[in-house]
């Protein structure tokens, strides 16, 4: 049985709490070949400005195009697989970052981008997103690249108007009545105030869902 292998952040051979690339970079890193299924310990966002390919989500295929954002957790098994050079931005942060920078667990699970499944579908941006998603990336970018003070205080800062930005377009293309969506997102949250404080001790699916009053199968 393969195992399916976790990949930690890294850049410049040093583990960090964050790190950006292009999609450009990691195409030659590989010499066009796609890397093999895998997991990643840290938040990963792909935006994507041209590509044609697929991308492997958990086991789920979706079609990898311009004008797409990917959202992925830790712990989702995803792979990329292009024709042709993709041209886009790659933006990856841990939660010790988050910590560090003073962007609160709320804000994240609020934002319901991030799904330990593939209940929240790749984010199809208009023109107009676009230049605003690659204005706050540019932005994202350029800082890391810096050596200035404050660079990760103004990462956090642009992270945020980046997922800010994703979430109109995530609420817009949704068809789930909002009152059903705030329900999830209050759900996802209690969920994981549980198992922060339960881990230890609990083991399965069913003690989380009978301590939420739902079914193992809707937890799952």
């Amino acid at each position: 049985m393969n195992t399916i292998p976790t990949q930690e952040l890294f850049h410049q051979n040093e583990k960090v709490f964050f790190a950006c690339r292009t999609m450009e970079a990691n195409h030659e890193r590989t010499g066009g070949k796609p890397d093999v299924p895998h997991r990643h310990d840290f938040y990963t966002i792909i935006f994507v400005k041209e590509a044609v390919g697929k991308h492997f989500i958990d086991y789920v295929e979706f079609p990898l195009t311009g004008g797409m954002v990917f959202l992925l957790s830790p712990g989702q098994v995803h792979q990329i697989v292009s024709q042709g050079i993709p041209h886009g931005d790659i933006i990856m942060f841990s939660d010790e970052f988050l910590s560090l920078n003073f962007v609160s667990p709320e804000f994240i699970s609020n934002l319901g981008l991030f799904s330990c499944g593939t209940s929240i579908p790749p984010l199809t941006i208009n023109s107009e997103g676009m230049e605003r998603l690659s204005l706050f990336s540019g932005e994202i970018k350029k800082a890391f690249e810096s050596d200035q003070a404050f660079r990760f205080d103004v990462i956090a800062s642009y992270l945020k108007l980046f997922l800010i930005e994703c979430n109109r377009f995530a609420i817009s293309s949704s068809n789930d009545n909002p009152q059903l969506m705030e329900s999830g997102r209050s759900l996802i949250r209690l969920f994981k105030e549980l198992l922060e404080k339960n881990f230890a001790r609990w083991h399965t699916v069913k003690a989380y869902a009978n301590q939420l009053n739902i079914t193992p199968d809707y937890l799952n």
